[in-house]
């Protein structure tokens, strides 16, 4: 192999991680995920090259497939956040229950 195959692959590698679904922002992914993202990121390479789309395009193909997976993980983001919300939320107490309950607590007896 020569040197100038390892150029860029940072790039192939940063996109197939998020492919695979490790969050870009982080806390989420396995490495299940990450093993399927560098063989769909491979496949995708290996496609491009059979078909001989010239470098540049297969840049540009590749940049769309990396926003392609920013956008995907920025929607799984927002429906993870919305579903945690409705869980998380604090609860409303009423003035009424709250006076009751604190002036329970300070009645002497």
């Amino acid at each position: 192999m020569q040197e100038k195959e390892y150029v860029n692959l940072e790039f192939d590698a940063i996109t197939a991680v998020i492919l695979g679904g490790v969050s870009f922002v982080g806390g989420v992914g396995d490495m299940g995920g990450t093993i399927l993202g560098i063989i769909l990121i491979q496949a995708f390479n290996t496609g491009l090259t059979m078909v001989n789309v010239p470098s540049f395009w297969q840049y540009v193909a590749k940049g769309g497939l990396l926003l392609f997976a920013l956008t995907t993980d920025y929607i799984r983001k927002q429906k993870r956040e919305r579903s945690a919300g409705s869980i998380h939320e604090k609860p409303v107490i009423r003035k009424e229950v709250y006076e009751e309950a604190f002036a329970s607590e300070n009645r002497i007896t």
